[in-house]
């Protein structure tokens, strides 16, 4: 029987990962991606708990085609995949994963709508300032901007996706 003795991290190498998995920061205090004591154990790599799952890098994918399909691309640019948004020294957000510190943090410096997309429950959180935050099943048309609509499982049904 062979057992694999783990090698211990130096305080640079613990440093340098620590660095790597962090996700966001908030007033200078880091927020680490879930699962990042099992890559400082050496039980999985970095990129293991990194990525996004299939169905959001689907969804992503899906929504970046309609909206470019749909805004005119001389008035709007579209950015995706884990925009750093730097908010104030020290404090930076990824807008991929939602909680309700950020969103209210993004209304508070300008963003004028926020919309999560929740693929467990199929959930679908429209926030827009000043308003009563709306969550609905993601199978209801919301707007995403003004005269622009979508329904997600019209959009996964086209693909043939089960949505089930």
């Amino acid at each position: 029987m062979v057992t694999e003795v783990k090698k211990k991290l130096s305080k640079e190498e613990k440093k340098r990962l620590l660095k790597l998995l962090t996700y966001e920061k908030v007033n200078g205090k880091p927020i680490y991606y879930r699962d990042y004591r099992k890559v400082l154990r050496g039980e999985l790599p970095p990129g293991a708990v990194m990525g996004s799952s299939g169905l959001q890098a689907f969804l992503i994918i899906l929504l970046i085609k309609f909206l470019l399909n749909k805004l005119d691309d001389k008035k709007f640019i579209l950015l995706s995949n884990e925009l750093s948004f730097l908010y104030k020294k020290g404090s930076w957000r990824n807008l991929d994963i939602a909680i309700f510190e950020k969103t209210q943090e993004l209304l508070d410096t300008g963003v004028e709508k926020v919309i999560w997309i929740f693929t467990k429950p199929k959930k679908v959180m429209i926030v827009e300032k000043g308003k009563k935050w709306i969550i609905q099943d993601w199978n209801e048309e919301f707007e995403v901007m003004e005269g622009i609509k979508i329904n997600l499982n019209e959009i996964l049904k086209e693909y043939n996706k089960e949505v089930s």
